[in-house]
């Protein structure tokens, strides 16, 4: 009985190794996808879309660049 139970998790484990290697689970991931947008490509879309203003925007921009 336990290598039977043994056999079914290698197999579970196999199926599962299986399915995210070729590329089926891409579309179904539990986690958010990241666009690859930069952190300063952010800043500037938020700032010329107008959700922050100048001053945070030049704040936000020195802590990311260390200042």
């Amino acid at each position: 009985m336990m290598f039977v139970f043994l056999l079914l998790a290698v197999g579970v484990v196999a199926v599962v190794l299986w399915w995210f290697r070729s590329g089926k689970a891409s579309d179904k991931s539990i986690f958010p996808r990241s666009d690859g947008d930069s952190p300063f490509e952010i800043l500037n879309r938020r700032y010329a879309s107008g959700v922050i203003d100048r001053e945070e925007y030049e704040n936000i921009r020195n802590n990311l660049l260390g200042k």
